[in-house]
């Protein structure tokens, strides 16, 4: 068990492997075809402990693809001088002049192009801790790695902590999170931030800073975080612990953020459920999730509005509103999906689940609303929950919020596990 890997931008698994000096570990695969045309992604974290020119220098590691008879058909890791290591297909071999002398976690994608008749590809790209990994495959690698023609068939991999030089015994491998996909997104994480709110009932909001994804700790005015019962919509579990906004409540906190000036897709979903408000109640008890850029620009919001529907959702002063009743004092599970683009106009959407319905396990082709359109190169870094106005003033408005989710895709931000790499791993 080792400490968080937590990379700059993407969250990792807390527990990983490790793999002492001139030991290895293997495992079948279901299988790269070198013969055939396609696009293969591997991605793993690695650590390095107990090496360096004042250890005596030389401690290398590889992760290998091989065949059924062992033999490596490609190779990616760090060289015994420090370099991001030779990639190779075959004995085509390359190395690159960029440092890997570290003892902090590296983030590794490799990229290998199969292909028919010509030569098959391999590209490297590493980031270090402090790095900002990128969201979509990257025009710019680390190390291009050498050609080969190959017609094997990938297998098994083999995980190479290399040679302790100076014999100490020190010399340790930590390795975790290893996928395989068919798309740079199989392979990263792309869930990007969480908060479950789980606090203690009563304690104030403000100051408390659990999740990740987050720059910051939450600031607040009156808001607590409580125990509720733990709301089951449809087909979805959730969280029993959430957050608690009285009328005029306001919640903020800086997070990663959202760069409107570059082609992506954001999704932020949560559970949202109100109480002591209605007709019966006086009316016009609203609620807004918004997104700020750092000098306190509005950029995005969506929610509720004061009569009762699924609110305008506005990037700008661009507003929508929808005739979809959002009358309840019931949970809800609502998804925002933003599409940021570098030139065109960006575009926000809405879904939004009753109590009573069924959550899609993918992306649905129809939403509750379809948000307006705004030319957009803002970055937003701030979340703020508003709970909008209690407008009787019995101080009866409550807003109950939890697991908020900010992802690359819909299945990130649900919270029932789903998967789409064709490997996934985190060692034990």
């Amino acid at each position: 068990v080792a400490d968080s890997l937590a990379m700059s931008n993407l969250p990792f698994g807390v527990t990983g492997g490790g793999v002492v000096g001139q030991n290895n570990v293997n495992r079948d695969i279901p299988g790269i075809d070198f013969s055939k045309e396609g696009n293969y992604f591997v991605s793993f974290l690695v650590r390095r402990t107990g090496w360096g020119a004042s250890d005596g220098a030389g401690e290398w590691f590889d992760l290998h693809l091989r065949n059924s008879d062992y033999n490596s058909i490609a190779t990616v890791g760090i060289s015994s001088t420090e370099e991001f290591e030779t990639v190779h297909l075959g004995d085509t071999a390359r190395t690159s002049g960029s440092q890997a002398a570290t003892t902090n976690t590296l983030f590794m994608v490799a990229k290998i192009v199969t292909h028919a008749t010509a030569p098959d590809e391999i590209y490297l790209k590493a980031y270090s801790e402090s790095d900002p990994i990128d969201l979509s495959e990257p025009t710019g690698w680390t190390v291009v790695g050498g050609t080969e023609n190959n017609d094997d068939t990938a297998s098994k991999i083999t995980i190479w902590a290399g040679s302790d030089d100076d014999g100490d015994g020190l010399y340790q491998l930590w390795f975790d999170e290893l996928r395989i996909g068919t798309r740079w997104q199989d392979v990263v994480p792309d869930l990007l931030l969480y908060e479950g709110f789980d606090y203690g009932a009563g304690e104030s909001l403000s100051g408390k800073s659990g999740g990740f994804g987050w720059a910051g700790a939450w600031s607040s005015q009156d808001h607590y975080a409580m125990t509720a019962d733990g709301p089951l919509l449809g087909n979805l579990p959730f969280a029993p612990a959430g957050l608690c906004l009285k009328g005029h409540d306001l919640a903020k906190r800086d997070f990663v953020g959202i760069d409107f000036s570059k082609e992506g897709n954001y999704f932020i979903g949560f559970v949202v459920k109100r109480t002591g408000w209605g007709a019966t109640d006086g009316g016009g008890e609203w609620f807004d999730f918004h997104l700020y850029n750092a000098s306190g620009g509005h950029v995005a919001s969506f929610g509720i509005s004061s009569t009762e529907e699924f609110e305008s959702l506005y990037l700008g002063d661009t507003v929508r509103t929808t005739g979809h009743p959002a009358a309840t004092t019931n949970a809800m599970f609502m998804v925002a999906k933003i599409a940021t683009h570098a030139s065109d106009p960006d575009e926000l959407y809405l879904k939004a689940y009753h109590e009573n319905e069924i959550v899609d396990l993918s992306e649905p082709t129809n939403w509750t609303l379809v948000g307006g359109t705004e030319t957009n190169s803002d970055l937003a870094t701030e979340i703020r929950l508003v709970a909008g106005t209690d407008d009787d003033a019995d101080g009866l408005y409550q807003l109950w919020f939890d697991e908020l989710r900010i992802g690359t895709s819909w299945n990130a931000v649900l919270p029932a596990p789903t998967s789409i790499e064709l490997m996934f791993e985190r060692l034990p």
